[in-house]
């Protein structure tokens, strides 16, 4: 074996020039850098020296290879690569090569089967075994992956420099859960090149697994120093720093970058996602939008307009956006059940029915379709039916919470409160500490006239969790409506605002406790607020009213009455709350009119 080094270029030359004799003539000068590169490349090496006969030949081929390589055409450079085999059987390095372009051509077995000739024939070859390695990480099986590491860490010690053999230990420790692995191997490729971003990427994603924030954001952000455009890392940071409540911060950063970079359909997505998440409808739809100027038949994105439509109430416009989904992505099952439920809020109860009829079995939707069904054959006036229907499932599927929340709620709906709690508490003897579960006993027995156990409930939650702040609300808003105990339902909600600042109905509820203490100016103050941030809520609008009323501002009370009016006759007033509210409404019109005559 010999190593190609800078005092040999003059042997090079002759031996090359000599080879090429006679054959298509390439610039010497510009052929001559890439063969040396070649030649000191991954393994270095060659079977012998360019006086063993064929070598010459076999050296040509390779150099060819090498060209046609660097210019993408590996159909030919394989074709050279397998002339060069054929002469020089026995060079690892042109096994090598060989397993790369089978690797690129699709034809992993190929190229696995060359990286081991590559290995048996020159056992010092690191690129062979990391090679190996990746392509061993990859399979499914525990065995495969335990040699790709061998692999890797024998490539580590004949290359204690590549910071690519400790990037792909680290990527293997973050996929199999091993976090102190990849910890370990991300900070040797650090230690290698201190500006490695998928260093700091990895360990950013070490520090997520292990729940530390600050330190996963610290590692995002000096990734985004090296490479202010690695997409990757900047998702990975806004969504740290949404997990770790900073919102606010998360969307800083997208308006930083969209700012700063061209912008593309991918983040404006994701910021949509983020903006949706926080309940920021029309801001979420404004991002979308921008998505789909770039990409304006993709169906994903119309899919996710209508879902902010749909949490609009604007049922009308989300079918619309389901549909020109479904015309893209006939399958969508998603689009199908969401168009659904818009259809069902518009009373196209025939339409909603063939929209959940068409649902797959087998599809994740395909439940959830069922109890719809159900829920359609109730508004139909069939409520015995409905109840029969979600019985039969709830027998088979006695575990899955949206199912016993539907059951529920229709034995709410149809009188029957103490089936409801029934299935509540059925359900948290099996699951204790399911706090979404318990949320929804309490709910039930507020709906049963029950206050003291669904205030206790509530308690017990807030008590086991002090940052669950829909039961600190709904405790507040309890008392608030009782007349009750407004100090502590101040205090309440207050804390449930730190929590959630931007959640209308929690700031509905500060005003409402001030609107009950007498003190109309303050509760003004935050209903609009509230308004601001709920502008559909019937009931928050209604609250306006009555503190407008009581300000002596009776024109500013009418129309939002009206307001609220107007949100009730555009919905199908199903639920009873909104029953309450017209009702509610109606006797303050009646009201205004008595006191005008």
């Amino acid at each position: 074996m010999f190593q190609v080094k800078s005092s040999m270029f003059g042997r090079i030359d002759t031996r090359l020039a000599r080879a090429i004799s006679g054959k298509k003539l390439f610039p010497l000068f510009f052929l001559l850098p890439l063969c040396f590169s070649c030649a000191a490349g991954p393994g270095g090496s060659f079977s012998g020296t360019l006086d063993v006969p064929g070598q010459e030949d076999s050296y040509y081929h390779f150099a060819l290879s090498r060209l046609h390589f660097e210019k993408e055409d590996f159909r030919l450079a394989l074709k050279e690569l397998e002339k060069a085999e054929r002469l020089d059987p026995k060079s690892s390095e042109i096994k090598y090569w060989l397993g790369r372009i089978y690797m690129i051509l699709g034809n992993p077995k190929g190229a696995m089967d060359k990286f081991h000739e590559s290995v048996r024939l020159d056992p010092s070859n690191p690129s062979s075994r990391k090679d190996l390695g990746r392509m061993y990480l990859a399979l499914p099986d525990a065995a495969s992956r335990e040699r790709g590491r061998k692999f890797l860490l024998e490539a580590a010690e004949l290359s204690p420099d590549d910071e690519d053999i400790y990037l792909a230990l680290s990527a293997d420790g973050l996929r199999s859960g091993n976090l102190a692995f990849s910890e370990k191997y991300a900070e040797k490729s650090l230690s290698v090149n201190p500006l490695s971003v998928m260093g700091h990427f990895y360990l950013a994603n070490v520090a997520v697994r292990k729940n530390d924030f600050p330190e996963a954001v610290r590692h995002y952000k000096r990734a985004l120093d090296i490479h202010p455009r690695y997409y990757p890392a900047f998702l990975g940071l806004v969504e740290t720093l949404e997990r770790s409540g900073k919102t606010s911060e998360a969307i800083d950063y997208y308006e930083d970058a969209i700012r700063k970079f061209s912008p593309f359909r991918d983040i404006f997505i994701s910021y949509g996602n983020l903006l949706y998440r926080d309940r920021r409808f029309d801001d979420a739809l404004r991002q979308y939008g921008r998505a789909e100027v770039l990409d304006p038949a993709n169906p994903e994105i119309k899919y996710r307009m209508g879902l902010m439509h749909l949490e609009k109430e604007m049922y009308a416009e989300a079918a619309e956006r389901f549909e020109e989904t479904l015309e893209r992505a006939p399958d969508h099952s998603a689009a199908k059940f969401y168009a659904a439920v818009a259809r069902t809020e518009l009373g196209e109860y025939s339409e909603s029915k063939k929209l959940l009829d068409s649902i797959p079995e087998g599809s994740d939707f395909r439940m959830k379709a069922f109890v719809l069904g159900a829920r359609v054959r109730e508004l139909e006036g069939f409520g015995q039916e409905a109840r029969k229907m979600l019985e039969t499932l709830y027998d088979k599927n006695p575990d899955d919470l949206a199912l016993v929340n539907s059951l529920g709620d229709l034995y709410g709906r149809l009188g029957r409160h103490g089936d409801s709690i029934s299935v509540y508490r059925k359900y948290l003897d099996r699951r204790p500490d399911d706090e979404s579960a318990a949320y929804l006993l309490g709910v039930a027995y507020y709906h049963a006239g029950e206050m003291a156990e669904s205030l206790s409930v509530m308690e017990d939650i807030v008590r086991k969790n002090p940052g669950n702040f829909d039961a600190m609300n709904f405790i507040g808003y309890t008392y608030a409506e009782r007349g009750e105990k407004l100090d502590y339902a101040e205090k309440l909600i207050k804390k449930a605002l730190e929590l959630a600042p931007d959640r209308g109905h929690i700031v509905d509820s500060l005003g409402w406790v001030y609107y009950k203490k007498g003190e109309f100016a303050k509760a003004l103050e935050y209903l609009l607020r509230a308004a601001e941030l709920s502008p559909d809520d019937p009931a928050i609008i209604e609250h306006v009213g009555d503190a407008y009323a009581r300000t002596g501002r009776k024109a500013l009370a009418q129309e939002h009455y009206g307001r609220a009016l107007s949100i009730l006759n555009s919905k199908k007033l199903s639920d009873p709350g909104d029953r309450e509210i017209l009702r509610r409404l109606l006797e303050k019109a009646g009201e205004f009119m008595l006191n005008e005559v």
